[in-house]
């Protein structure tokens, strides 16, 4: 009995993850339809709207920008 509700709890406990893994892939790709379209429209200020306050970002150069206002 106890197998049957440990098995019980486990399958429940994959169908919350499985749809909270939906909504953050959801999440993640209209992170990345935005940045498309402010690239696209060379809207700087747009494209860095999703940037940390606190990250670091390397470009192709090696050139080195910390923060938010940097990027």
């Amino acid at each position: 009995m106890k197998s049957i509700l440990l098995l019980l709890s486990l399958l429940s406990l994959a169908a919350v993850a499985a749809k909270d893994s939906k909504a953050d892939e959801a999440a993640i790709r209209k992170v990345v339809q935005d940045e498309v379209a402010a690239w696209n429209a060379g809207d700087a200020i747009a494209y860095s709207r999703h940037f940390a306050e606190d990250g670091t970002f390397t470009n192709i150069r090696g050139e080195f920008y910390s923060g938010h206002e940097a990027f």
